[in-house]
């Protein structure tokens, strides 16, 4: 149990791990009391996407725990992330993607030389995705909205397309 002191993040379920309804499981205030008091941070994580982040800090404060919108990680903010950081490179780098097979049919190229000309941008994608995955987990970590990510992610793709322009036009 001395290792848990040690840790500053803790990522909790809600429904049948922090409470049961409208109960609230015995040592769970405490619990996240000492979190706090030792300087740590609490997520609250639900993968019902039918309510509000607004109806479960008020579920939450019926319970008698203060939460803010920053305090919760949704199936929704999750799916968002995984989108970002998988769709785009998952579809372009493998060689088995129906995406991938179907691009390459349509251009009528060859497959394996098709794959090979997408992974630069793919993977160029995917680092953009993971550094603005990893922003928004760092601002949602020191309480900031993890939503300021977005631009940076979205500026780092602006970016990314500009140098790649520029280097076409000079090679042309």
């Amino acid at each position: 149990m001395a290792e848990l002191g040690e840790k500053r993040l803790f990522l909790l379920d809600m429904d049948g791990t922090i409470y049961l309804d409208e109960t609230l499981f015995p040592g769970t205030i405490p619990f996240l009391q000492g979190v706090r008091a030792r300087g740590g941070r609490y997520l609250f994580l639900t993968n019902n996407s039918s309510k509000s982040v607004d109806a479960y800090v008020e579920k939450l404060a019926r319970l008698g725990i203060e939460a803010a919108q920053e305090d919760f990680l949704t199936s929704v903010d999750a799916l968002i992330s995984a989108c970002m950081a998988g769709a785009v490179c998952g579809d372009h780098c493998s060689p088995i993607s129906d995406t991938t097979i179907m691009a390459s049919a349509g251009a009528q190229c060859d497959h394996v030389n098709h794959v090979s000309t997408q992974l630069p941008y793919a993977v160029s994608c995917a680092v953009i995705a993971g550094i603005s995955y990893l922003l928004a987990g760092v601002l949602a970590f020191a309480g900031a909205p993890g939503l300021i990510a977005l631009p940076v992610g979205v500026a780092l793709v602006l970016g990314f397309l500009f140098v790649v322009k520029g280097r076409i036009q000079n090679a042309a």
